[in-house]
C-alpha cells in the first residue's frame, strides 16, 4: 500500500459498493477483451495491452475490497 493510500483510507471511508461495481464493470470488459489470452499473444494489440492493464487493475481493486473487509 502507498502512503498516499494509506492517508487516504485514514481520513476517508472506503465505499465498498462502489469498489465492487467498478470491479464487475472491469471484470466484464476483461471478459470482452479475451480474458487472460493477452498472456499468449506473440505480439500484443491495444486490445492486450488494454487487457493486461485491466487484469492490473481487476487485482488492485480485489486487494483493497479485501483490506476493506467486503
Amino acid at each position: 500500500m502507498r502512503i498516499n493510500e494509506l492517508f487516504e483510507t485514514t481520513f476517508n471511508p472506503i465505499d465498498v459498493d462502489a469498489l465492487k461495481q467498478d470491479l464487475v464493470a472491469k471484470q466484464a470488459e476483461f471478459d470482452r477483451l479475451g480474458g487472460m489470452s493477452y498472456q499468449y499473444a506473440d505480439r500484443m494489440m491495444p486490445d492486450d495491452y488494454r487487457a493486461q492493464q485491466l487484469h492490473r487493475e481487476i487485482d488492485s481493486l480485489s486487494r483493497k475490497i479485501q483490506a476493506a473487509g467486503g
